[in-house]
């Protein structure tokens, strides 16, 4: 019964530890008493402890569960608390800690991603790398080759290549000389421009003898072929007439201010002239003492520009051969505008096969057009 009393008292202890134990080392004195003394107590008694002992432990149970029901009864009571109202003191947020909360947890895939971007970049630049260096492999270093022994055979540049690029000299036919009477002479000379990307101003003379006569200045355009006029020059001899140009500028056309050359020749000299009619001395009675002669045509400007003054060269053939020249202007010379002309020409004239009228205007100029009153002079006012 004596064992039986301990077992209980140990038990007693595992389950609380604190004042219970005092009373627990009681019971087990009282017991040692009982044994101590060798007079075992009677029946009634030992009833009456075990009793007490079990007494006891329903209490300590009853109490641990009161208190568990008044620690959960506390805690319904509480009132909840928004963490979002939360402030921290040095400057931590809700949002920041969600933010480090999610990479946290999307690290490892943060992780692989990377890795897969590193895997990407590396196979194409590994990829290029090796498809580059394939290639020259296979043409790069044949063609390096053959370049190099193009340089190393090419031959310098020199003067016949510049002057393969340079203007060619301009080609003019020997002088015609038209007697006016009186020792005056009209001459004549063909020039061409063979050269199509330049246009040319010079000055010119003419010499006979050591005498020089004639002198003035020209222009012709690109591919133009022209009849260069000098009118009524006195000369005591009129042989060997040479032409001379002692002045020659070349102008390149340039593609930005000229990106068409033709174009631009044929709308600024798109000028028609035609109801030509020559009338000669001996058909008009009243002419026929005195040997003058009518020219007789109609001009037409069909650019859209106002020229200021329009030359124009006139010559008369008879086949082939120049019997008369002469100059005419028309001065205001408009858009759109026909005029009708009369030139008189002295002079006794066979039959005239063959009658060229042409306009001599540089049109590479911006002097050669009317301007407004009040316009810019800076700008062309014939271009609508």
């Amino acid at each position: 019964m004596i064992d039986l009393l301990k077992n209980k008292a140990q038990t007693k202890r595992y389950i609380n530890t604190t004042g219970i134990e005092r009373e627990e080392r009681e019971e087990l004195s009282d017991a040692s008493g009982i044994q101590s003394f060798g007079h075992p107590r009677h029946g009634q008694d030992l009833e009456e402890a075990s009793a007490a002992i079990r007494e006891t432990l329903e209490e300590q149970a009853a109490s641990r569960n009161n208190n568990g029901n008044n620690d959960q009864e506390s805690g319904a009571g509480r009132k909840k608390i928004d963490i979002r109202q939360y402030k921290d003191p040095e400057g931590l947020t809700i949002e920041k800690m969600e933010i480090g909360l999610w990479l946290v947890k999307h690290r490892r895939h943060m992780i692989n991603v990377w890795r897969v971007f590193l895997i990407s970049v590396c196979v194409i630049t590994w990829g290029r790398f090796f498809y580059s260096f394939g290639h020259y492999t296979v043409l790069g270093m044949r063609q390096d080759k053959e370049t190099a022994l193009g340089v190393i055979n090419t031959s310098m540049v020199g003067h016949d290549y510049f002057t393969a690029r340079s203007p060619q000299d301009l080609i003019y036919k020997p002088v015609e000389i038209i007697s006016l009477g009186e020792g005056k002479y009209d001459f004549v000379v063909e020039l061409k421009n063979i050269n199509q990307r330049y246009w040319a101003n010079f000055d010119y003379h003419f010499e006979a003898g050591n005498k020089i006569s004639g002198s003035g200045s020209g222009f012709i355009l690109p591919g133009e072929t022209k009849y260069l006029l000098v009118l009524n020059k006195e000369l005591m001899e009129a042989k060997g007439v040479v032409f001379r140009v002692s002045r020659l500028d070349w102008t390149r056309v340039d593609p930005h201010e000229f990106p068409d050359w033709e174009a631009y020749r044929d709308d600024h000299l798109d000028i028609d002239v035609n109801n030509i009619k020559f009338v000669t001395a001996q058909s008009t009675i009243l002419t026929e003492k005195l040997n003058l002669n009518d020219l007789l045509f109609s001009v037409t400007n069909n650019t859209p520009f106002n020229y200021r003054q329009l030359n124009m060269n006139i010559l008369l053939f008879n086949n082939g051969r120049i019997l008369g020249v002469s100059k005419y202007v028309l001065n205001n010379f408009m858009s759109g505008d026909a005029r009708n002309t009369s030139v008189t020409w002295p002079g006794l004239f066979p039959s005239v096969s063959n009658i060229v009228i042409v306009p001599d205007i540089d049109i590479t100029s911006d002097d050669i057009y009317v301007k407004f009153e009040g316009s810019d002079p800076a700008l062309r006012a014939a271009e609508l």
